[in-house]
């Protein structure tokens, strides 16, 4: 079955370029994408491709033309026992959010690549799973406003990942699981200073479930702790409490409120930090007022720690959305964001607005 989907919108931003000196600017934006999925009893077969491709009026270094393509696959060996495989090619230009790519000046075009299996086996009540990943991720060189070349080769690496789960299931909408994650990730190269970036890490969770079919709550959240600790022992290791969640409750048949948390043991070029931990927390809101008028609104608050440094940045969002059901194969939508950054470096606090209005077409 092929699902073809088209977005077209109109943006505007105050802050286009996420710093103190705000600029702002306008513009056009079209995102595609198609999805093939089977319809088998057994097995089954997903290949997705999409792309953003936007314009700006003043400032033609933010366009994006970025694209994705992903094929996933589920081999059911038998009726208690399945293997998956995801592999991705991800082409994308660096966001202005993250802090090698915040502020002015030329943005990296940033390769993904990334292969992923995972064998799921359910003895009764028991499920074991064992997940492995490899991700391939390469920052192109950029060219500053003087032609001068800014080398960027030093900041590729390759992250490899081993999972382990246990879960425990008291019913489908309620179980309890444990997580043991190891991840290492090999730098292609040395820093300009000669400082080797690799680093091995682990991570150990905790959590509780509640399935994808309840009627009043959906999805997971667990509890643990990990580290990060950098091959040159120059770099300090990065480790702290590990916080993921992603709950739905329905309240009610028109209302669900979702809470989500995240913890990432991030990457950085930040001089003597051997990496950053960035926890995020989220609340959203969504209401259906009519059955083609859904409005959402939520608040996400994003801390991030560079260990080694004294750095400390917070990012907090506001975030109000609308869709309006045309028809069947045609919504209206629109969504308006407010950004507050705060940080402890001297001149780098900001805010930003986002407006975004378009309709997305699909079959």
């Amino acid at each position: 079955m092929l699902f073809p989907e088209v977005e077209l919108s109109t943006l505007s931003f105050s802050n286009l370029f996420s710093a103190p000196n705000a600029r702002a600017d306008v513009a056009a934006d079209a995102r595609p994408s198609v999805r093939l999925v089977s319809n088998w009893s057994r097995h089954a077969v997903e290949v997705r491709a999409n792309a953003t491709l936007d314009a700006h009026r003043r400032f033609p270094s933010e366009d994006n033309r970025a694209y994705a393509l992903e094929a996933r696959g589920k081999l059911d060996v038998s009726r208690r026992t399945n293997v998956q495989v995801r592999a991705e090619h991800e082409v994308e230009q660096e966001s202005r959010s993250t802090p090698d790519g915040r502020g002015a000046g030329a943005r990296a075009n940033v390769t993904t690549d990334r292969v992923e299996a995972t064998l799921n086996h359910k003895f009764n009540r028991l499920s074991l799973q064992l997940r492995g990943s490899l991700t391939d991720r390469a920052f192109a060189d950029t060219v500053d406003e003087t032609g001068a070349v800014d080398e960027n080769s030093t900041r590729d690496y390759r992250d490899l990942r081993q999972v382990a789960r246990a879960t425990w299931e008291f019913k489908p909408t309620l179980f309890v699981f444990g997580e043991v994650e190891l991840d290492q990730r090999d730098y292609a190269r040395r820093d300009a200073d000669g400082i080797d970036r690799s680093s091995d890490g682990e991570r150990i969770r905790a959590g509780l479930g509640f399935g994808q079919s309840g009627s009043f709550l959906r999805g997971e959240a667990s509890v643990g702790y990990g580290s990060q600790r950098p091959v040159d022992r120059t770099l300090a290791a990065v480790s702290g409490l590990v916080l993921d969640s992603n709950v739905s409750w329905r309240p009610t048949r028109l209302t669900a409120i979702g809470f989500n948390a995240s913890t990432d043991f991030g990457e950085t070029t930040l001089e003597g930090s051997g990496g950053v931990l960035s926890r995020s927390f989220g609340v959203e809101v969504r209401h259906a007022f009519r059955p083609d008028l859904t409005g959402i609104a939520g608040i996400t608050t994003a801390r991030s720690r560079y260990a080694g440094s004294r750095l400390r940045e917070t990012e907090t969002d506001l975030e109000a959305r609308f869709e309006y059901l045309l028809a069947r194969e045609a919504v209206l939508f629109g969504r308006y964001t407010h950004t507050v950054f705060d940080s402890n470096e001297t001149a780098s606090d900001y805010t930003a607005d986002e407006v975004r209005v378009g309709i997305r077409l699909r079959r």
